[in-house]
């Protein structure tokens, strides 16, 4: 009989021969039996299993099992040996695992599975790692510890392996891990294959291209070769998040960015990264407070926010994993400037209906420069007009108006226009004689502001009804008059009137020559007057407005060495930096080929290289 040697071959192993026991058996009649036995040493009885054969030999021919007896006839044939018997002896290691899905980061992970054991010592090793990208890499094992260990039958075991990641190898990058017993003899593995016996027996372990090596004590994955095998994933949760909260940009404002992200350690940085489009990249490191929900806080500066587009960017590192907003374009708005302006110059002329300047030449040339009171009025006896003018010089040249509204107390709901004049006046001399003509037909209120509720009035509402104790219910509210007409005049509500002349104050930035201010222009209709207070008063009319500031940016010019000079070495080279309209609010860094060369904060600008 021949019998399996220890060391198993994925085919054909060499085999071992021991001589067998023959006794004849005398029970059968006219039939000469034999009977042959054996026995297999129990050292070779593992888990693999055990092959065997077995020839009888009469000294001339010989027979085998399994395989063929000598053939007699025309043509005598030996016997013939085909394959071999496969016997299964117990079970080899099966291991049982539920697999870890998270974990939480930096914390120790606690690893734990089942494995049928048929031999005195069964070992089971964990190998894992944290470079979860594509490509050969390298592990790290650990062995588990048998925590317990239940009898089955057939001589089986049912033993509990355990072991612990450390706190410090379980970052946001994740983890991946493999599980491998062996039992002196066979292997199994997680994810992987079992031992396999018979005819082509097949080890089991990983899938890929770590290389078992079977040496007792060790680890028996051989650390030192690299590739790839199958792992299962462990998330640790989690990586960072960063969420930019809303902001509004300016230009030439300051920029507070605030960055909200979760942080599962306590190292998390945040960076944030600026540039106006197309030109270099800043960069700082935002502050930070909070705990596993953080804020980070940073300030771009003026500076750096020019009208146009500004491209942003916040990283946030963990220590492990670094998570990014990606560009986020930002489109920066001019730098909106509000200013109130009460008259540079104001006064009301007045016409008496039917006046004949030939019979009385006071009627049409009498002025009012210097009273206190503006007055726009028309009824029987007399018309009146009044004459406002604005002093935009202040404005820089080239402002884009964006707001312009023009208030008038008292005005509001009176039918009062208002024209943009069409040539110059002078209110010491201004008379409804010199009244000047209008630029562009008379506009009507585009709002008017109410009184707050419950104020009393007294005043025409309507021009054809005269009221009084008129009541205003709310803000906003329609005024109603009384249908008693009293025939006589009374002064109107000091209701508000607004007036959007944003194009005619555009035209006035754009032209200062052309600023000859506004007419206040009585309604067409008869009975109606409304008395305003001038400059010299406490309310007078009022040019609400904002405007962008028009921004030159600041430029630089290198002016030694001149263009096509020789060079030598430690020659300084000499920036010349026009500040543009704000002037220079920073130090002036000299870049060759993306190098900083040197940076100086005060002219004259010099660099050495």
């Amino acid at each position: 009989m021949d019998e399996q040697a220890p060391e198993s071959e994925l085919y054909e192993a060499p085999f071992l021969s021991i001589p067998m026991t023959v006794t004849r058996d005398t029970t059968a009649a006219d039939v000469d039996l034999v009977n042959v036995a054996a026995q297999i040493p129990a050292s070779v009885a593992d888990t693999r299993g055990v092959d065997y054969f077995f020839s009888v030999s009469d000294g001339t021919t010989t027979s085998w099992w399994p395989g063929t007896s000598y053939g007699d006839g025309y043509q005598p044939v030996a016997g013939v040996r085909v394959g071999f018997h496969h016997t299964r002896v117990v079970d080899p290691p099966h291991l049982v695992h539920a697999p870890v899905l998270s974990a939480p980061a930096l914390q120790d992970l606690t690893i734990s599975t089942q494995v049928t054991c048929a031999t005195e010592a069964c070992d089971v090793d964990l190998v894992y790692t944290s470079e979860l990208s594509a490509g050969p890499q390298s592990y790290r094992t650990r062995r588990l510890a048998r925590t317990a260990s239940t009898p089955l039958a057939n001589g089986l075991r049912l033993e509990t392996h355990t072991v612990t990641v450390p706190a410090a190898e379980v970052t946001t990058r994740g983890l991946a891990y493999a599980l491998l017993a062996h039992d002196g003899y066979t292997s199994d593995a997680v994810p992987g294959t079992t031992y396999w016996g018979a005819y082509v027996p097949l080890e089991g372990g990983p899938i890929g291209g770590v290389e078992a090596g079977l040496d007792g004590n060790a680890p028996f994955v051989n650390v030192a070769e690299t590739g790839a095998i199958a792992m299962l994933p462990v998330r640790v949760l989690e990586p960072p998040h960063p969420v930019i909260a809303p902001f509004v940009p300016l230009a030439d404002t300051a920029l507070s960015i605030t960055v909200a992200s979760n942080c599962a350690t306590d190292s998390c940085v945040a960076t944030i990264r600026w540039r106006q489009t197309g030109r270099r990249w800043n960069e700082a490191t935002m502050a930070g407070s909070g705990d596993m929900a953080m804020q980070f806080t940073a300030t771009i500066p003026a500076h750096d926010l020019a009208p146009g587009g500004l491209d942003l960017r916040v990283d946030v590192d963990d220590g492990f994993v670094t998570s990014s907003t990606g560009i986020i374009p930002v489109l920066v708005e001019p730098l909106v400037v509000p200013a109130v302006m009460v008259p540079a110059a104001d006064t009301t002329v007045h016409t008496e209906q039917g006046c004949a300047p030939e019979d009385n030449s006071s009627c049409t040339t009498a002025t009012f420069g210097s009273d206190p009171d503006l007055l726009v009025r028309r009824d029987v006896t007399l018309v009146s007009n009044a004459l406002v003018r604005f002093d935009l010089s202040d404005l820089p040249g080239g402002a884009q108006v964006t707001r312009a509204s023009l208030t008038v107390p008292g005005a509001g709901g009176t039918g009062v226009q208002v024209a943009p004049a069409a040539t110059a006046w002078d209110e010491a001399t201004a008379s409804f004689e010199t009244l000047p003509p209008f630029a562009s037909a008379p506009v009507s209120e585009s709002s008017v502001v109410l009184p707050a509720s419950g104020q009393r009035l007294e005043g025409l509402v309507d021009p054809l009804d005269v009221t009084d104790n008129v009541e205003v219910s709310g803000v906003g509210a329609s005024v109603s008059a009384s249908s008693t007409t009293l025939g006589v005049f009374t002064e109107l509500a000091p209701s508000t009137a607004v007036f959007d002349l944003t194009t005619v104050a555009q035209a006035w930035v754009d032209d200062p020559t052309a600023n000859f201010g506004v007419v206040l222009v009585p309604p067409s209709l008869d009975n109606m007057a409304v008395t305003v207070d001038s400059r010299e008063g406490a309310s007078p009319p009022v040019l609400d407005l904002s405007y962008a500031l028009p921004l030159e940016r600041p430029t630089a010019t290198v002016v030694s060495p001149a263009g096509g000079a020789r060079v030598f070495a430690d020659m300084p080279a000499v920036v010349e930096v026009d500040g543009g309209t704000l002037g220079l609010l920073g130090p002036v860094s000299l870049y060759l080929d993306d190098e900083l060369v040197g940076t100086d904060a005060a002219a004259p600008y010099e660099f050495h290289r």
